[in-house]
């Protein structure tokens, strides 16, 4: 996926739908019978509520007036701890430490291995990224090529930790493609409106990833569970988060978190605001000036969830926001001037392709 001569109205190279179709492809560790595994258990009632208070915002992006949490609560919900955070703070934004730095970075790099071949479609945890994973068990890879939707779920039984992990788009690279910014009804919660394409690309592999996904619970659990991605896979991410948290009781906000990079916005507010309360810790990260996390735009009635981790230029620095949903104090404050070369590389992180940048 490259890009040459693009705009912010270019960030649709994105996010196209593939023309050619295909059957989405699932391969894991014992060669079961994937019938086998193709169910879901029902949604629980008491998991889909949203907030009594949903925050809001003023849809003009250069003119944010939003709610701001208190700095413990910020803390919480970013899932880190006072220590995790450095001295050079304000009312607004946290300045995270080396620390919470270096775990973004591990996601980025986790995220990047989606790109490798060896991986998704070689079924072998070999990469110069694979060393990441201390003791790695490639438990399932998935490959949906009509909706460019890929991923793996690997184990790392040293660190007792499961990761499910989407890439960005790989096939698409004709920027004429566009996403639809047309919404669709989220059913587990109500009046929640999400980006039609991606919760589509979702569903046609939630029948293979979340019976795994469970699968591998029911073998370990006393292990917590990470779910990333990247770009188009950055909502990707968000849905099964949710569906797991939906359908598992044993998943609680103590035992997941979510990584998202370079993700461009999910849904509305009211889908943004559910995400927040359950309380899961959720880490937003935008690289600088990087165009896609501004589309589609907010005055659409699209809306971020997550907590805002905004990285300086030269990647070397993480800014943690505190606003509820968005913020116009981090990378709300790069418009109108975006710019989509900032969405390859994440953190010095080559984000799009099979290979080790740091």
């Amino acid at each position: 996926m490259k890009f040459a001569n693009v705009t912010f109205f270019s960030v649709i190279v994105l996010i196209g739908i593939a023309n050619t179709a295909s059957i989405p492809s699932i391969s894991d560790d014992n060669d079961r019978d994937r019938s086998s595994l193709d169910t879901l258990y029902p949604i629980i009632p008491e998991r889909t509520q949203i907030p009594i208070r949903i925050p809001t915002y003023d849809t003009a992006l250069d003119n944010h007036k939003l709610s701001k949490r208190d700095a413990n609560t910020a803390k919480e919900i970013n899932g880190t701890h006072p220590q995790l955070l450095s001295a050079d703070s304000t009312d607004e934004v946290f300045t995270a430490s080396a620390e919470h730095r270096d775990r973004l970075v591990f996601h980025a790099k986790l995220t990047s291995i989606g790109y490798c071949d060896t991986v998704i479609t070689g079924g072998k945890f070999d990469c110069d990224q694979c060393s990441i994973i201390k003791k790695p068990h490639l438990v399932a890879t998935f490959n949906d090529v009509a909706h460019d939707t890929a991923g793996f779920i690997v184990r790392d039984d040293e660190e007792k930790k499961i990761y499910m992990s989407f890439r960005g788009a790989y096939y698409h690279q004709n920027p004429l493609e566009a996403i639809s910014v047309q919404q669709t009804r989220y059913a587990p919660v109500q009046d929640a409106l999400v980006a039609t394409s991606s919760y589509d690309s979702y569903i046609e592999i939630q029948t293979l990833v979340i019976p795994m996904f469970a699968k591998e619970l029911d073998a370990h659990p006393d292990y917590t569970l990470e779910v990333s991605g990247y770009s188009l896979g950055a909502n990707t991410a968000i849905f099964a988060a949710m569906d797991l948290y939906q359908r598992e009781r044993r998943i609680t906000a103590d035992n997941l978190s979510i990584y998202n990079f370079g993700g461009f916005r999910p849904g509305n507010s009211v889908f943004a605001s559910y995400v927040e309360g359950t309380g899961i810790p959720f880490q937003r990260v935008v690289q600088y000036r990087d165009a896609v996390p501004h589309y589609p735009p907010s005055v659409l009635g699209f809306s971020h969830a997550g907590t805002e981790n905004w990285v300086s230029k030269d990647g070397n620095k993480v800014y943690i926001c505190k606003a509820e949903l968005e913020s116009a104090q981090c990378s709300n404050s790069a418009l109108p001037a975006p710019d989509l070369s900032y969405h390859l590389r994440y953190l010095n992180v080559d984000m799009n392709v099979c290979g080790d940048s740091q």
